[in-house]
């Protein structure tokens, strides 16, 4: 962990918590800390695999979507396109999940980098299997839409998540 509640507390801000009502942080002699947390809220769904609310849930539905596109592509015979879709549009999630396991915000920012690459990636693989005619243009504006969002959420956490390093930095 980062070995500061507050870091812990501005994580869970990121995903979207709204409150945490109870948390105890124990470090034992070896300082390892173990956090545990009740009673959270998220401002939407608290269930989904990422662990990281509204993004989280948002993560989700997009890797669904691309799943079923890439079915339909590869029932085209378009395997390796669709090959490529899929690893680079599911491994967004991937990476988010990396995140939620970070051991400082340094880190917390290179993994969303690289789910960030990742989704500039799968917006390349939607671009190209729309003008290959392999989806027609409403699922291109959707699928492409989503993907921008996620990309822009991911910019700003990002960004934000390095401020707070730079400002901290010049607090020491």
């Amino acid at each position: 962990m980062w070995g500061n509640v507050g870091y812990i507390k501005y994580f869970l801000y990121l995903c979207g918590v709204n409150s945490i009502n109870n948390y105890k942080l124990i470090i034992n002699k070896g300082q390892q800390a173990q956090f545990t947390i009740h009673n959270v809220q998220f401002t939407k769904g608290n269930k989904n695999m990422y662990g990281l609310g509204i993004l989280g849930d948002k993560i989700e539905a997009f890797t669904k979507r691309v799943v079923k596109a890439t079915k339909y592509i590869k029932d085209q015979k378009e395997y390796s396109l669709a090959d490529q879709f899929f690893r680079s549009g599911t491994s967004i999630g991937a990476n988010c999940s990396e995140a939620v396991s970070a051991v400082s915000k340094a880190d917390f920012a290179n993994k969303l980098s690289i789910a960030l690459k990742e989704a500039n990636e799968t917006c390349h693989w939607i671009e190209v299997t729309y003008t290959a005619e392999l989806i027609n243009e409403e699922t291109y504006k959707s699928i492409k839409a989503d993907a921008i969002e996620i990309c822009k959420i991911l910019t700003t956490i990002i960004k934000n998540t390095r401020i707070n390093i730079e400002n901290e930095k010049r607090n020491l």
